[in-house]
């Protein structure tokens, strides 16, 4: 019986997060750049919730789709885009 109740515990915490998740999505805006803004010639546009997860996202697509190198992705570059990012 205890079996059952902590898979019916974990079952219910679980729910619960996820509807604490759902509802954080929902009314927190994404952030937003495009490749286009930040002046590249793409049409792409990066999202995330944060500034640091949009920065992850825009770095994976800048490194496998624009060639860009670790050592460009600098403070100075970050702190250039900042403005750009929309709400």
């Amino acid at each position: 019986m205890a079996h059952r109740t902590n898979i019916y515990l974990q079952r219910r915490y679980r729910s619960s997060a996820c509807n604490a998740f759902i509802l954080w999505c929902a009314t927190t805006s994404m952030k937003k750049l495009s490749c286009r803004d930040a002046g590249f010639d793409c049409d792409y546009t990066m999202e995330g919730y944060t500034e640091q997860e949009l920065f992850r996202n825009g770095q994976k697509h800048v490194f496998n789709i624009h060639g860009m190198r670790m050592e460009e992705f600098t403070p100075q570059f970050n702190e250039r885009l900042r403005p750009l990012i929309r709400d």
